[in-house]
């Protein structure tokens, strides 16, 4: 199995104000690059809390692009994204075939380890 872990805030979605509403979007390109990379299992990885992560993804249109969605309830840790419960959950075989997209520096500690 080869799983894409994506980051949500400002690599999948960016909030926008369009005459003085705020908005959320998709990122320029998300569709597309998700179509092409049809033959990955997606999820999300957020520092966001489940219910804002699970309405963003269902208003922009991205829900069913992924498999499962780990947020802050079971990833945030002072130091980043805790990977244990993505690995735990869908086996230990991800760890030879993975990919984290992240946006923020941190994050790059906690992948490392994943």
């Amino acid at each position: 199995m080869k799983i894409i872990c994506w980051d949500l805030d400002d690599t999948l979605i960016a909030d926008e104000i369009e005459n003085g509403v705020l908005t959320t979007k998709t990122r320029p390109g998300i569709q597309e690059l998700l179509a092409n990379l049809k033959d990955y299992t997606h999820v999300v990885t957020t520092a966001a809390q489940p219910e804002y992560a699970e309405k963003a993804l269902t208003e922009t249109g991205l829900k069913n692009s992924f498999a499962r969605v780990f947020a802050a309830d079971k990833i945030n840790h002072i130091c980043g994204k805790l990977y244990r419960p993505v690995i735990e959950t869908l086996g230990r075989e991800i760890l030879r075939e993975k990919t984290v997209i992240k946006d923020y520096p941190v994050h790059e500690r906690s992948a490392s380890g994943f």
